[in-house]
């Protein structure tokens, strides 16, 4: 075995790596100081969240690509008659229906993945009453949330967030609509 001279409790080296090990579920060698543990812990935390930001910033892409579509093919229709296009009204419709919600949806994805991650880091380095972190929870399936005494006081950004959540599907409904017809009468 073997001991570390800067260990006051000459608790030999192997034993206190692998009681570490043991409760991460990975071995530890012996060459591996006590002091690295903590880095790679922390090394290994980052690495299992870059999933979620990845999964965000993807969503985030999508949902912008989305409005692009939707822009770009409202754009493509804008003066054009009926006969001229190579779909029907009704496709023309529904497809750009289809681009709204899959912009709406992706966005929301990605604005509650980044919400959860401000709730946590709220809540780890805040001292938040009981009742804001039950309204901050809660906010993304009630509304009235909102109205909790200690919510906005608390996290400003997370309010900010989940008003964008609530009001951004409100696009799924403008953004379809905003393609009209007008009827010309040929002499």
């Amino acid at each position: 075995m073997n001991h570390s001279d800067d260990d006051e409790l000459n608790i030999p080296v192997s034993e206190n790596l692998n009681s570490h090990a043991e409760s991460n579920k990975t071995e530890i060698p012996d060459f591996i100081s006590p002091n690295l543990i903590p880095v790679m812990a922390l090394n290994q935390r980052l690495r299992a969240g870059w999933k979620s930001y990845t999964i965000m910033l993807l969503l985030l892409l999508l949902g912008l690509l989305a409005a692009l579509g939707q822009h770009g093919f409202y754009t493509y229709l804008n003066g054009r008659e009926v006969d001229q296009t190579a779909i029907s009204q009704t496709w023309v419709i529904r497809v750009g229906t289809a681009f709204a919600f899959l912009c709406k949806t992706a966005l929301v994805a990605a604005i509650g993945i980044s919400f959860s991650h401000g709730f946590w880091y709220s809540v780890r380095r805040k001292s938040i009453p009981i009742s804001a972190i039950d309204a901050i929870y809660g906010v993304l399936q009630n509304p009235l949330q909102f109205f909790a005494k200690d919510f906005l006081v608390t996290t400003k950004v997370l309010g900010l967030l989940a008003a964008v959540c609530w009001v951004l599907p409100f696009a799924a409904i403008v953004s379809p609509g905003a393609l009209t017809g007008m009827y010309t009468f040929l002499s």
